[in-house]
């Protein structure tokens, strides 16, 4: 199994796109052959209420007509920067591009993807209004390629419950988030390690939660667009359901005070996600329940009791039990 990755930590910065005056939102976007949708999701960020932002888009080494659309979008718009380099993939892309924000905000955007006018206004405004609040997400609606969908995704909004989920998996919709620059000179940038695709949110948003407070707004501020290049119908979900629940067992023994590697945490974590690779592991349920219940007792204790969290704990507390009987029927 792969080791977790080491991170990065953030060093220097760059030069905006408006002389010494630096924008207060920095929206970074990597692109590759995105020449169909780029051009929306750009004009997406230029209709925005909130005017004082820069765009960095990293034109990952596309070989369709994505560069031609951002340089003409660049020309007419000198808020837009445009940085094109070899493929490297979405994770270093991503590192790049924070590297050259210069905003005390960093918003993510996908090339495929959608902003709502509001977006940006609505999350600044919870940020500055939440100072011990490192990164607040959106809900937002599915579209599949042009048709909208009933589908949406509604992660948890409140602290407390954002956390609690995130023992697990991603409770944010990664193209949605807006997190203060401070958090990356915090806690690191994205795992430069890690395949492509891989959760390379997750374990981001997982150390950032260690140390920060985080949310989502209730409100639909963002299209994401499911094509038949996005990342959930073309990655190996092997791969990424192993490294997500390695990144889960690491969660479960920062909060349960345990080493990392204890294969109680691992059990759990395969458990509450779902993996039946990892549930020929010989562990009690007794021991299962006691992890829960210790990482429950401090999340509520450091974090304040939610009425909501204790029903997110008890509903996770039955998920393992009744995964574990399963498991243990199918063994026997």
């Amino acid at each position: 199994m792969k080791q977790m990755a080491q991170y990065e930590t953030l060093e220097g910065g760059g030069t905006g796109a408006h002389g010494s005056v630096s924008p207060t939102v920095s929206v970074i976007m990597p692109a590759h052959n995105a020449a169909k949708w780029v051009g929306r999701a750009v004009e997406s960020i230029v209709r925005q209420t909130l005017q004082e932002w820069e765009l960095i888009v990293v034109d990952d080494g596309s070989t369709d007509d994505t560069q031609r659309i951002l340089g003409d979008l660049a020309q007419k718009d000198r808020r837009i920067r445009v940085i094109t380099q070899p493929k490297s993939g979405v994770i270093r892309s991503l590192n790049r591009a924070v590297s050259l924000a210069v905003g005390e905000f960093v918003a993510r955007m996908d090339a495929d993807d959608e902003s709502r006018p509001e977006r940006l206004a609505r999350q600044l405004s919870f940020l500055r209004a939440n100072p011990a609040c490192g990164i607040v997400g959106t809900w937002s609606s599915i579209y599949v390629d042009d048709r909208v969908t009933e589908r949406g995704h509604s992660h948890p909004t409140t602290n407390g419950r954002a956390k609690w989920a995130l023992l697990f998996d991603s409770v944010f919709v990664h193209s949605s988030v807006m997190i203060r620059r401070a958090v990356f000179e915090d806690c690191g940038v994205y795992p430069a390690s890690f395949p492509t695709p891989s959760p390379e949110d997750f374990d981001l948003w997982s150390r950032v939660a260690r140390r920060w407070n985080i949310a989502n707004l209730p409100d639909r501020l963002l299209i994401y667009r499911e094509t038949s290049n996005s990342v959930c119908r073309t990655a190996d979900w092997n791969e990424f359901s192993a490294i997500a629940n390695e990144i889960s067992a690491e969660n479960l023994a920062v909060w349960g005070g345990r080493a990392t590697g204890d294969p109680t945490c691992k059990y759990v974590a395969s458990l509450a996600r779902g993996d039946r690779r990892l549930l020929t592991v010989d562990k009690s349920l007794r021991e299962a329940l006691l992890l829960l219940i210790q990482v429950w007792i401090k999340m509520a204790g450091s974090e304040g009791f939610e009425r909501g969290l204790a029903v997110d704990g008890l509903a996770t507390i039955m998920t393992v039990v009744g995964r574990h009987i399963r498991s243990r029927w199918e063994t026997e």
